[in-house]
């Protein structure tokens, strides 16, 4: 019997919970007002670890590139 209305009260308690957090909000907020050297300084930790491996695949895509661009230009 405690679990038939669950539901219903797990509803009511979600959005009490996020309305009175506001997290998604608050978030968005705060990261919209922080200056362009601060954002960096957020989002890079969260890359720099595999910061080599995108530095190889863009040297690799623009190696590819190239390579394409040579072949059309010697056989067009």
């Amino acid at each position: 019997r405690l679990f038939e209305d669950s539901d219903k009260y797990l509803l009511y308690a979600f959005d009490y919970a996020n309305q009175a957090l506001r997290v998604g909000d608050d978030l968005c907020e705060r990261l919209q007002a922080l200056r362009s050297e601060e954002f960096e300084g957020v989002l890079r930790p969260a890359y720099q670890q595999d910061e080599w491996k995108l530095i190889v695949t863009g040297a690799m895509l623009g190696m590819a590139a190239g390579v394409a661009q040579l072949y059309l230009l010697m056989m067009g």
